[in-house]
């Protein structure tokens, strides 16, 4: 189970869904995680789950209060991490098999742009103001920057082996 990134402020959800015969289940210690401040959310997403399913090519939506997906969107081959921008506004899908990034409207849940970047995009980073994104290849050990606005990849840097994940600082300048 990769990907998963719950915008529930502090509720539990406890339930085993199937997807494509393979279960996965979210469990408890990820609203702990939450709570904690380990894993950033945003309120403006809050009771929803949505889930990169890899043998789906898609992201899966589930709201929380029903526990039922609300919405299925194909994203492309490997569907792995889902990554939300600081305002809750975009969704980020790595896509490990199209080597690409997908990006969301997060409110209307429409694709606004799948962008083509290196061998197998295993995660997102996004700038704190939203400006940038950043594409880890883990394949390819390299990272892609995108710039959101035009969403266009604009540059490729190497960083060594297998890039894995990304962090911006607080002020977005490293």
């Amino acid at each position: 189970m990769f990907g998963i990134k719950m915008n529930n402020l502090g509720k539990k959800l406890n339930e085993i869904f199937r997807q494509e015969g393979q279960p996965w289940m979210m469990v408890s210690f990820l609203t702990a995680l939450f709570l904690a401040g380990l894993i950033p959310i945003s309120e403006s997403m809050a009771g929803e789950v949505w889930v990169a399913n890899m043998k789906g090519a898609n992201v899966q939506i589930i709201d929380t209060g029903s526990n039922k997906v609300v919405k299925t969107i194909a994203t492309g081959a490997g569907a792995h991490n889902v990554t939300f921008s600081a305002n809750g506004k975009l969704a980020y899908i790595a896509n490990l098999g199209t080597n690409s990034i997908t990006i969301i409207d997060a409110m209307s849940k429409e694709i606004l742009a799948n962008i083509v970047t290196d061998t197998k995009a295993h995660d997102v980073a996004v700038s704190p103001d939203g400006k940038l994104a950043v594409a880890c290849n883990v394949g390819a050990s390299n990272i892609t920057f995108i710039d959101v606005a035009s969403k266009k990849a604009v540059h490729t840097m190497a960083t060594g082996k297998k890039a894995i994940t990304a962090v911006f600082s607080p002020d977005g300048k490293t």
